[in-house]
């Protein structure tokens, strides 16, 4: 990927319902699927996912050029998912109404399927629909 080439540490793709893909320049591509939720409205949910990420990264002390460049593949997984578990929580939401921090409980110790599994029932939801 160019981007990479180019000396980006990390290149994100967002893809909706579909989760998002990934490429780290040490950790490779990563893909992670996005959890089910009754979709009420999407707006907000990319800036949900920006500002989610941003905190996952804070919190793995991976905020800077250096850290991030070096982070492994499970710290990044573990990003990846908390981001996307928070977009689709303000899916589940009327409005851009992304979540607090306080609401989702992951930390980077928790499993992704705990992760995923909190924001469905944070959300109350189960199936997709547009």
């Amino acid at each position: 990927m160019a981007l990479i080439a180019g000396g980006a540490a990390l290149v994100v793709i967002t893809r909706g319902e579909r989760g998002v893909l990934a490429w780290h320049r040490s950790a490779g591509l990563i893909e992670v699927v996005a959890p089910r939720v009754n979709v009420m409205d999407t707006v907000g949910a990319g800036d949900s996912f920006q500002g989610a990420l941003l905190v996952a990264l804070r919190e793995l002390r991976r905020i800077e050029v250096r850290a991030l460049a070096a982070m492994s593949i499970d710290e990044l997984r573990w990003a990846l998912t908390f981001a996307v578990a928070c977009s689709a929580l303000t899916c589940g939401r009327i409005g851009a109404d992304p979540p607090y921090r306080s609401e989702i409980h992951a930390d980077p110790d928790d499993t992704l399927a705990q992760i995923a599994d909190e924001a469905q029932e944070i959300a109350g939801m189960t199936e997709t629909s547009r």
